[in-house]
């Protein structure tokens, strides 16, 4: 099935990414890997007017907390993390 006609935004930064949301309201939908979004907007589940890419904004590198826990970055990708001198 062919997607909707839409238009694709790919902000470098959390806060313009807020923003588009803001301006756009109901008629944005976030997208990071696609995997719901897109398969959702074939089938008309989804038929927003924005799609607002994160793919766009650099993921903070992982850090050693003291507690020997690590905080992880919700958009950092896989293979990065797993290539990270953080993660041993």
């Amino acid at each position: 099935m062919i997607l909707q006609d839409f238009e694709y935004e790919k902000p470098e930064s959390l806060e313009a990414a807020a923003a588009l949301l803001a301006e756009n309201g109901e008629s944005a939908r976030l997208m990071a890997g696609g995997t719901d979004l897109l398969p959702n907007m074939r089938i008309e589940l989804e038929m927003p007017d924005v799609v607002v890419s994160l793919s766009g904004i650099a993921p903070a590198d992982p850090i050693e907390n003291g507690d020997g826990s690590i905080t992880i970055d919700a958009l950092m990708p896989l293979a990065e993390l797993a290539a990270s001198d953080t993660i041993h």
